[in-house]
């Protein structure tokens, strides 16, 4: 991509800090739901060079915002993911600029992605028109009236819940995901580190971070939390069995764990994302009841040197 900055544009970019902070979160609660709410800064958000953050400004008024997730682990994985992406005019030059100033620290990594929904095809194509590509689709199903299902595990099984004063359990929990999940595009490398924020986040329920053991070894995972904005609704993550384990109805057995948990905490919508390339995790929920309600496209941008 390139820009033509002997053209004035009606934008002026700004840094994001203590004196523009407070815009800069309203305006992702206001507009980076359009795109993905998967990683949007909130009122708990810290000025980190972790996380850099920038505003685009129209005559004085907020008019977009972008923001390049830089953790440890994104870094390690050489990838940067946006927590947003977004400007209110879908039109190149605002992404543009706001583009130039967050590829400053693209440094020490390969490519930078986001996702869009499908249905947001100008967006897409401003993405395109920026250089991104195509590279994978992420399907969000939703179960609208789940059942309680008689659950039990075989002999040698035992679910467990993670805490954060427990260092095995954490760690348990995190090997699992890694190897489960090893294969998977867009994974990246989880860290207790991590894993104990989440005991932290508004959505987490008591006891909805689990493994599952088979004679005290780790070999499945899953994790319930209430829905960031529908208080009456749970979304199921990090549900992984290990390669050596799988073919034995594991991953379905754990599924309507997370079900009966949810609804035991009276939730009764239920919310899960999967890789479009993953069929067997999306036959496995469609046969469980799932639908198909949004289909994100995950856009990639390879950095040049």
């Amino acid at each position: 991509m390139t820009t033509n900055l002997n053209n004035p544009m009606p934008y002026n970019v700004q840094p994001v800090d203590r004196d523009n902070l407070a815009t800069f979160i309203q305006y992702c609660g206001e507009f980076g739901k359009q795109h993905d709410e998967s990683y949007l800064p909130e009122a708990d958000f810290e000025l980190s060079d972790q996380q850099p953050a920038y505003l685009l400004y129209e005559n004085g008024e907020a008019c977009g915002a972008v923001s390049l997730i830089r953790k440890p682990a994104y870094v390690e994985a050489r990838k940067g993911r946006f927590a947003i992406f977004h400007a209110r005019k879908t039109e190149l030059e605002p992404y543009a600029q706001l583009s130039q100033a967050i590829s400053a620290h693209f440094s020490e990594l390969d490519k930078v992605y986001l996702f869009i929904p499908q249905d947001r095809e100008a967006t897409l194509s401003v993405f395109s028109q920026m250089g991104y590509e195509l590279e994978r689709i992420s399907y969000v199903l939703r179960l609208s009236q789940p059942q309680e299902h008689a659950l039990e595990f075989a002999s040698g099984y035992q679910m467990a819940a993670v805490n954060p004063q427990d260092p095995r359990g954490l760690q348990d929990f995190c090997a699992v995901i890694n190897q489960a999940f090893s294969k998977t595009a867009g994974h990246v490398e989880l860290y207790v580190d991590e894993v104990r924020t989440w005991f932290e986040d508004r959505t987490y329920l008591p006891a909805g971070i689990c493994v599952l053991y088979n004679a005290n070894q780790p070999i499945g995972s899953v994790a319930i939390f209430r829905d960031m904005d529908e208080q009456t609704c749970s979304e199921i993550i990090s549900l992984g069995v290990l390669e050596s384990y799988r073919g034995q109805g594991l991953g379905r057995q754990l599924l309507r764990y997370a079900i009966n948990f949810s609804l035991a905490h009276d939730l009764h919508t239920i919310y899960l994302s999967v890789n479009g390339e993953n069929d067997t995790a999306t036959r496995l929920y469609r046969s469980e009841g799932f639908e198909s309600i949004e289909t994100a496209v995950c856009m990639a941008l390879k950095v040049e040197r």
